[in-house]
């Protein structure tokens, strides 16, 4: 399986920006680059005042009890961040995207 991670920033005040950030997996057939444009699109469509990018991507080796992400996504020019991002994933139900 591949993945992306999209990050939103909310805008609150020139110093206290809070963001999120959304693990999006898909099947290793899709590119990179094309879902990242897809979610990013749809994002901005329901969402024209917050801000969106991709910060990372690559691969997801297990969905079992421990996610083990790594790689980079050619097509996009970005890097996994291995334990950042399998924590992200591990732990989206509990946190929500939010970066603690």
């Amino acid at each position: 399986m591949k993945y992306i991670v999209i990050e939103e920033v909310t805008r609150i005040g020139t110093a206290d920006n809070r963001y999120r950030e959304y693990p999006i997996i898909f099947p290793d057939e899709l590119v990179h680059a094309d879902v990242r444009d897809a979610v990013l699109s749809v994002l901005r469509l329901n969402q024209p005042r917050r801000a969106y990018k991709a910060v990372s991507a690559g691969f997801v080796a297990s969905m079992d009890i421990q996610v083990a992400c790594n790689g980079e996504s050619i097509s996009m020019g970005v890097e996994s961040r291995p334990e950042r991002d399998s924590r992200l994933i591990q732990f989206y139900d509990y946190q929500h995207g939010i970066v603690l």
